[in-house]
């Protein structure tokens, strides 16, 4: 599989409060005890939906994207997304229970329709 080679240095339990910015660049990050090889997009993922809690309102998608250096493959991605479980959905901040979540998963076409899931 191409997202593990070559292999990626993953934070492996990545919360946005773990970094520290300064003009919208990354400057450090703290708590890497689990950090190891892996797919970046499982950081990616939890990075996601932290953000289209607190920034929710916003249009920080293709910023977000940019910084990370390119944008995902929308499909993977949002197949990703229904891989995660309900209390990492609620952690984030995002409501509704399982069925709700999952379903506007399965039926969103754009970023802008993932980042506008109910909050």
């Amino acid at each position: 599989m191409r997202e593990y080679i070559p292999p990626k240095m993953i934070h492996g339990d990545c919360h946005l409060h773990q970094f520290f910015f300064d003009r919208g660049m990354v400057t450090g990050v703290v708590d890497m005890e689990v950090a190891s090889a892996g797919d970046p997009i499982a950081d990616l993922i939890k990075l996601f939906l932290e953000a289209s809690s607190i920034l929710a309102g916003y249009d920080w998608v293709r910023d977000f994207f940019k910084g990370y250096g390119q944008q995902p493959d929308f499909e993977t991605f949002r197949l990703r997304l229904l891989c995660c479980e309900l209390p990492e959905f609620h952690a984030a901040g995002w409501k509704g229970d399982y069925e709700v979540i999952l379903s506007r998963l399965l039926t969103a076409t754009s970023w802008k329709e993932l980042i506008s899931l109910p909050r």
